[in-house]
């Protein structure tokens, strides 16, 4: 596995803060602080998966291309801390969420994050052609992703079946999933890669990252249960978010005493109504995940064949 030199992205954080009209040294301190707090127990997948792509596609790994991939992480962060805020959540990777230690202001450091990413891939891109196409993607690819987060903020009022049913379907959901999570996480750092090395990326990259990333989601939802493990606070059911398990119980629920008691749910989020559905449903993550893994391992061809694997045992194992 690669290694992350938080030490030198920080070197090259503050020496392009340093260019920057206006900036200080609270400005740069208050940047080290968001990176020593907000980075603490990242597993940094995105990172590894940029730079194992580019050695498969036999690019020399250095700092520089190492710089350019965590930029990726740094969009995961500023994520992070915005959904956090929205979320309303306590933990995350096992320590207090970045804006309860400085207040809503976290939602600004999130946008400061987000445009310093630019500067980065302006620096440290091996040409203009370079920079220019990943500043596409990168663009391209945030909107895509705010865009899921809009699909994630879900009518506050369901009055009656129906209206829950139209939101909380599984298309839905895989649309929410695809575009808030599949783009940044599987198709940006591989696409990356393939820019960065001045090549063109696969033709099947984008399905492969869809399926992936639905993977992945669905790998979450199930892994929200067991706080424990992921070292994270989740109010899934307590604020009714759109989810793999919720959006299969309300597709599957035929009956009129089943489409009582889910508007019961809606009505009360009174989770208790649903858990013994959810249960069961946990069951089948096992039998579910190889459908997963096996729809994405079609994938794998000659030229792809390194890459989608590593891509798929990491998420695998994660």
């Amino acid at each position: 596995m690669f290694e992350i030199n938080i030490e030198k992205f920080k070197e090259s954080m503050i020496s392009i803060l340093k260019e920057i009209e206006h900036t200080d040294t609270h400005c740069i301190t208050r940047l080290l602080n968001i990176i020593d707090k907000t980075f603490i127990g990242a597993k940094s997948y995105r990172f590894y998966t940029f730079l194992n792509t580019l050695k498969e596609l036999g690019h020399t790994i250095d700092d520089n291309s190492k710089v350019v991939g965590f930029c990726i992480e740094v969009l995961q962060t500023a994520l992070i801390i915005s959904d956090d805020i929205i979320d309303n959540s306590e933990i995350r990777r096992g320590h207090p969420c970045w804006y309860k230690l400085v207040g809503l202001n976290a939602h600004k450091d999130a946008i400061f994050l987000l445009l310093l990413i630019k500067k980065i891939l302006k620096k440290y891109s091996l040409n203009s052609k370079s920079y220019t196409n990943l500043l596409k993607v990168y663009e391209n690819v945030l909107l895509k992703t705010i865009l899921g987060e809009l699909h994630d903020v879900l009518p506050s009022q369901c009055t009656d079946f129906e209206s829950i049913k139209k939101v909380y379907s599984i298309q839905n959901y895989k649309t929410m999933v695809i575009a808030k999570t599949a783009y940044y996480t599987i198709y940006l750092p591989i696409y990356m890669a393939y820019i960065y090395s001045d090549k063109v990326p696969p033709k099947n990259l984008l399905p492969f990252s869809e399926i992936m990333g639905i993977f992945m989601q669905f790998k979450d939802d199930y892994l929200n249960f067991f706080p424990e493990k992921t070292k994270k606070t989740s109010n899934d059911l307590q604020e009714c978010k759109l989810t793999w398990y919720l959006s299969h119980l309300v597709e599957e629920s035929k009956n009129e005493n089943d489409k009582i008691l889910i508007l019961q749910y809606f009505q009360t989020k009174g989770e208790n109504i649903v858990l013994p559905f959810i249960k069961k449903r946990l069951e089948l993550f096992e039998e579910e995940s190889e459908v997963f893994l096996s729809q994405a391992r079609r994938y794998l061809d000659e030229e792809t064949r390194k890459i989608y694997k590593f891509c798929i045992e990491l998420y695998e194992n994660k």
